[in-house]
């Protein structure tokens, strides 16, 4: 992976959707790049549960 200095960070936005009383889904979509230029970048789609 080419992420320049080797620093890299990432963004996302998401929401969390309750299924139960216990149990939840969290989906949070987002961006990931080299914070000093390279040529990495990539989407990201988180998805899990919590309780």
């Amino acid at each position: 992976m080419d992420v320049g200095e080797g620093l890299i960070h990432q963004s996302t936005i998401g929401t969390r959707i309750s299924l139960s009383q216990k149990f939840d889904i969290t989906i949070d979509l987002g961006r990931m790049k080299g914070v000093d230029g390279g040529s990495f970048a990539a989407n990201v789609l988180q998805v899990g549960v919590s309780f």
